[in-house]
């Protein structure tokens, strides 16, 4: 029977959630980790998906997030030298094409985060491995993209809507590698994403709409909020359309996030949107949040998993936690996944 090391609801995802506790906890209450590294270590070489859920490139991204975040002493090109050998080779030799769209994203963050490593004696040679791999999986992203929306396949609204997120997200923290097809499908993407904000909002916004549409529509709000906070591309004719974005915050909150019926989910969007806004009042509401659903004692019999259990609670716990935030962005967005 095959062991589930992943990291949506397997020992990645345990791993992850121990680590975040032992961050913030009294010594006296740290949990070793050592036995749940082991577990993985023991099973790895056997295990050749390449979904970001349950499959390898998750288990390497959190692994790496933790070295970058002080939360795992670990050399990261050695530990994860044959997962990046074993996705090179996928990247590169074409069998990555074949993947959903969000699990190409997700082999990408993973080439990403890789890139962000800073080991001691670390290789040129893998470092220009990633960036390589990295560019090689956003050519298979924004092709099947345009294929998929084009012909109007197979990527239905929800799809849609839960897709522009993360991909928009993702080629705006790649803008620093200044390669010119970057910036294009940045500013096409981002343009694109203002547009069915606006459109949806503005339009579509009536009773009888799925409810997941709205939660994705928020979230893809609250990722263009930290776009056009941080990066200062407004082009003269878009000025109007960003105003009409910021006057958007008004219907996010009295018309949508009222019917966001899920208090997990409500907490997402509120710290993504605190992420670009900073505001006291938010962090407040935050902290009595997870106050009020870590007091049910229901939250205790809750799994040390990522999906279905303490996971995201516990991600924003640890960001909270800390006065000098750290970037929880790519978890926020992988709960819309399991959304």
């Amino acid at each position: 029977m095959a062991t589930n090391i992943g990291l949506y609801t397997g020992t990645t995802g345990s791993l992850l959630i121990t680590l975040l506790q032992n961050s913030y906890q009294g010594a006296k209450d740290c949990v070793n980790p050592s036995l749940l590294l082991e577990h993985i270590w023991q099973n790895i070489q056997s295990e050749n998906l390449l979904s970001f859920d349950c499959g390898i490139p998750g288990i390497g991204w959190v692994l790496e997030w933790c070295n970058q975040n002080q939360l795992l002493d670990i050399n990261s090109d050695e530990v994860l030298s044959d997962i990046d050998d074993f996705l090179y080779r996928k990247t590169v030799y074409g069998s990555i094409q074949q993947l959903p769209l969000m699990d190409l994203i997700g082999v990408s963050n993973y080439f990403y985060i890789r890139a962000l490593s800073l080991n001691k004696g670390q290789s040129r040679y893998r470092h220009i491995c990633h960036r390589e791999c990295l560019l090689l999986v956003l050519e298979d992203i924004d092709a099947k993209y345009k294929i998929e929306i084009d012909k109007n396949k197979r990527l239905n609204r929800g799809e849609y809507f839960q897709f522009l997120p993360v991909y928009l997200l993702l080629l705006y923290r790649l803008l620093v590698l200044n390669i010119p097809s970057i910036k294009q499908d940045f500013s096409r993407v981002l343009c694109e994403s203002i547009e069915v904000t606006l459109d949806f909002c503005n339009k579509r916004l009536t009773p009888e709409i799925d409810k997941s549409l709205l939660y994705y529509t928020a979230l893809l709000y609250g990722v263009l909020l930290i776009v056009s906070k941080k990066h200062k591309i407004i082009i003269d004719e878009h000025n109007a359309q960003y105003q009409q974005l910021y006057n958007l915050g008004s219907i996010i909150k009295q018309k949508i996030l009222p019917k966001i019926t899920s208090k997990i989910d409500l907490i997402v969007l509120l710290a993504l949107y605190q992420i670009s806004t900073h505001d006291s009042q938010t962090d407040s509401d935050l902290q009595g949040l997870i106050t009020e659903i870590s007091c049910n004692h229901s939250f205790d019999s809750l799994p040390d998993t990522f999906s279905g259990g303490k996971g995201i609670l516990e991600v924003i716990r640890f960001w909270l936690y800390f006065k000098q935030r750290k970037d929880i962005t790519d978890f926020l967005l992988l709960h819309t996944s399991i959304t």
